[in-house]
């Protein structure tokens, strides 16, 4: 007997070890099928280690088969095949082994392991009457016979689930329903369905619908196939769907400068940076608004000499085109980022000559201002935001400029005129997002003076900001302590009958939803819990039950509504753990493993990305639970050798935005040298963390110096987190190291 005989390519096992030809030999001198069966399943282990998934399905597959079905071993080799083997597996032997033995909860690996060849079998299995989720695994097994083309079959299958699911299972059915339509040639019944989710304004469930229709008329030859495309992503430029519709459309966009137009704003606001890069750069002749956009995404990027050039060949050929003073603007901008200091004050002069009524005029003085600080000449930069404050004062950026006067006499040494400053700052800018950072210097500078209202200004910033950034840093100019959260070890159950607020009864549809979790469908399962707290009035009602389920994306919600509810502020270690949880540890574990990066700051960035929402979109085109943006994932593909499989469209994946977001942030971390400066450039742009002192100057100066509001304020919250999740979760995870 060899392997040959056995079914099994013995090349597919490498070279063989002195353990393979032992397994061989056991095989071979086997006396009974369950001592043969043993060692099947040693050699599939062995198979599956090596990366042979095949080979390793079919040696399980034998080794179940020379099992009696009433041998108790059968059923717990069966669950043991089906849990080692990779979803990517498909094999219709298995499959069956697993339904005829199956409870209902097994039913969705039976369709994952079978596919459309398991459909009409599992749909007629006593297991499918019985499962308390019988809809989902209809909706489910739909969705896999119109992938294979299998459209009137997809019909009477769709009939089975109902029509008052919850969302977004609802909007699932529909858009299945008209995908299968459409296909079995009932395009009348299909457009109803669509004019009428058109007359609800749901634009998420309508751009899907157009991009199925799209694909449908392309393949098909019919002519509305690109306005239906170019209709998707005008409806929602976020969707998971569009990495294949832009294939198609490229050619014509490419060729169609009028035609691209109308997609060049969705690409932009939804994130599609290197696409409406690729139009800019690669068109025959590109439209005015595809080539100022184009730069727009390569000065985001930090790519400023790609920037320059467009912009360039912007105002060469449509000097009198409707983005040509912002163009001129950037472009400015640009060259100072540069280092082309002289050559950029040049373009702004230009500006103000050429365009004196222009909305932008009173941005100017701060931009010439910033040019100047952000390389180095600081005394040179004071008139120019001096200029902002007197000329502009309702400008967006006459406080960032006031405050630029501030840090630009802390930096060349004149304190007497950075007090005076300061003070005139913290007087007038108590709501701006410098007034934190201003009340730190301004109590730092007098204590360098030896005044003692300097130990009163940082006591008070600590005393009523305390989760600031600068107060952090006020800490540790006063040589305090940090700040970390208080809690108590009071059980969580009780502590919720204790203030009023005791569990809800659990309804029916909170355990579909846990059903559905069991099995992987995160998404329908959030339907059904939304549902079941519409029952019980509030997230808060089922916190205890999505505590012990770890259902992550309702747990800051019910952690929230319940925060204070206790009229003494004491708040038990499980409610913190309610909005600060350990989320989808089965992908950020080993990734964070992998990459050396501290998990605990991973889960501080999550909560803030995405409150642990792994469908999570942003209208600048982030997404996931990293909600990382399309372009910058598109780098971290090539950068990792992962271009084969990368597609924006993946990036709602969690294993996927983890691991993308792991291996970017990891980097970033490297690079700057400290989570303050990484958190800002990641947020900002790794090209703006260096813009604001990168790793050139101390924290508190590198904070004060972030321009855009969003950065700031994502900074100081996501340092936050991380402080609560050190003190939760700390000992766990560095159990040697002082918290």
């Amino acid at each position: 007997m060899n392997l040959f005989q056995i079914g099994v390519n013995p090349f597919a096992l490498n070279e063989f070890s002195e353990t393979r030809e032992a397994i061989l030999l056991l095989y071979e001198n086997a006396e009974t099928n369950c001592e043969k069966s043993q060692a099947l399943e040693l050699m599939a282990e062995y198979a599956l280690k090596d990366g042979f998934e095949d080979e390793s399905t079919e040696l399980f597959t034998r080794a179940i088969l020379l099992l009696e079905p009433e041998d108790p071993t059968r059923r717990k080799l069966i669950e043991k095949a089906v849990e080692s083997l990779p979803v990517s597996v498909h094999s219709g032997a298995m499959a069956r082994l697993l339904l005829r033995e199956t409870e209902s909860r097994s039913l969705f690996r039976v369709l994952e392991l079978g596919g459309v060849d398991i459909c009409q079998e599992l749909i007629t299995e006593s297991a499918f009457e019985e499962s308390v989720i019988r809809e989902y695994l209809a909706l489910a097994v739909s969705d896999t016979l119109i992938a294979n083309g299998m459209y009137e079959e997809a019909l009477e299958i769709l009939e089975l689930v109902p029509e008052s699911l919850p969302e977004p299972a609802i909007s699932e059915r529909t858009r299945f329903l008209h995908n299968a339509l459409l296909c079995s040639g009932m395009a009348d019944s299909a457009y109803s369905i669509l004019q009428t989710v058109e007359t609800n304004e749901d634009s998420q469930l309508l751009s899907l619908m157009y991009h199925d229709r799209g694909i449908f008329f392309f393949r098909n030859a019919q002519s509305l196939w690109c306005e239906d495309l170019i209709r998707s992503f005008n409806l929602w430029p976020a969707a998971h769907v569009h990495a294949r519709a832009y294939e198609i459309l490229r050619p014509m966009l490419l060729m169609d400068s009028t035609l691209a137009n109308q997609v060049a704003d969705p690409f932009y606001s939804g994130g599609l940076w290197n696409e409406i890069y690729d139009l800019a750069a690669n068109s025959t002749y590109p439209s005015a608004h595809i080539l100022y956009l184009g730069a727009r995404t390569r000065d985001r990027l930090g790519f400023y000499q790609e920037a320059v050039n467009l912009l360039g060949s912007y105002i060469e050929c449509f000097p009198n085109g409707e983005d040509a003073p912002l163009a001129r603007a950037y472009l400015g901008l640009n060259l100072g980022r540069l280092g082309l200091v002289e050559e950029a004050l040049a373009h702004l002069d230009t500006f103000v000559m050429d365009y004196p009524l222009n909305s932008r005029i009173g941005n100017i003085p701060w931009y010439r201002g910033s040019i100047l600080a952000d390389n180095g000449r600081w005394e040179e930069s004071i008139p120019h935001f001096r200029e902002t404050v007197r000329r502009y004062p309702d400008n967006v950026t006459v406080d960032d400029a006031q405050f630029y006067v501030c840090l630009a006499y802390i930096i060349i040494g004149n304190w007497t005129e950075a007090i005076a400053e300061l003070r005139s700052f913290t007087a007038k800018w108590t709501r701006s997002v410098y007034y934190d950072s201003a009340r730190y210097w301004l109590g730092r500078l007098l204590l360098e003076q030896n005044s003692p209202e300097g130990t009163i200004i940082l006591e008070t910033l600590i005393a009523n900001s305390p989760e600031c950034f600068p107060a952090f840093c006020a800490r540790q100019y006063l040589g305090m302590e940090p700040w970390t959260p208080e809690f108590t070890d009071e059980a969580f159950d009780e502590w919720i009958v204790r203030t009023g607020n005791p569990p809800s009864d659990i309804p029916g549809e909170a355990l579909r939803g846990l059903a559905l979790l069991d099995v992987g469908l995160r998404k329908w399962a959030l339907g059904e819990f939304r549902a079941a707290e519409e029952i019980v009035g509030s997230s808060s009602g089922l916190a205890y039950f999505y505590l012990e389920n770890q259902v992550w994306e309702r747990m800051p919600s019910a952690g929230w509504r319940l925060w204070n509810v206790d009229s003494q502020g004491t708040r038990p270690r499980d409610l913190w753990r309610l909005r600060y949880p350990e989320a989808w540890p089965e992908y950020v574990i080993p990734t964070c493993d992998q990459y050396n990066f501290n998990p605990l700051l991973l889960w501080a960035i999550m909560k803030q990305e995405s409150a642990f929402q792994p469908d999570c979109f942003s209208w600048a085109g982030a997404r996931g639970l990293i909600q990382m943006i399309t372009s910058t994932s598109e780098y971290v593909a090539e950068a990792n050798g992962w271009s084969d499989e990368y597609s924006p469209d993946i990036l709602y994946d969690p294993e996927v935005s983890v691991r993308y977001g792991t291996s970017y942030i990891s980097d970033v971390l490297n690079k700057s040298g400290s989570v303050p400066v990484m958190l800002a450039s990641y947020n900002g742009g790794p090209h703006n963390g260096l813009r604001w002192g990168g790793t050139t100057v101390a924290p508190d100066m590198f904070f004060s110096r972030i321009t855009y509001n969003e950065t700031k304020r994502y900074t100081e919250i996501v340092y936050h987190n991380l402080a609560v999740y050190m003190a939760l979760y700390g000992d766990k995870y560095f159990p040697s190291e002082n918290h």
